[in-house]
């Protein structure tokens, strides 16, 4: 898992595989969730991190996710969910 914020927009990606994105499903407000084309999960991304990124919207969005989604891409996504309430997001702004 790799996590990559941009302080310009205020948004966030969490990366689960280093895949080509064929499908997004609208996860909760502001938040995808991108597909590869065999339905496997890639990454989630929240837009405008600091209105987005509440425990109820962000639990909500990890509810929405697909079935298929496993129980360790779950986990993963749970654990950057808590490392973005808890600020630390802010620290992978990248050098642009």
């Amino acid at each position: 898992m790799r996590i990559e914020y941009y302080s310009d927009t205020d948004s966030l990606y969490i990366y689960v595989s280093e895949s080509v994105s064929a499908e997004t499903d609208v996860i909760g407000e502001g938040i995808q969730a991108d597909f590869d084309s065999e339905g496997s999960l890639i990454g989630v991304e929240i837009e405008d991190v600091g209105f987005d990124a509440s425990p109820a919207t962000l639990n909500a969005a990890l509810m929405n996710l697909r079935k298929n989604v496993t129980a360790e891409e779950r986990h993963q996504i749970s654990l950057a969910f808590d490392q973005i309430l808890a600020g630390k997001h802010k620290q992978l702004d990248p050098i642009i």
